[in-house]
């Protein structure tokens, strides 16, 4: 059965926020708290 044209954007939705939530984070973990020790 193929997917469900909701499922598939549901699932679009959430990998472009988990990415955009990923970058955001490490680029102020770059800006912010030193990471090298």
């Amino acid at each position: 059965a193929a997917p469900l044209p909701q499922d598939g954007e549901v699932i679009y939705k959430d990998w472009v926020f988990i990415n955009y939530t990923f970058k955001r984070f490490e680029g102020l973990t770059q800006r912010g708290t030193p990471t090298k020790k």
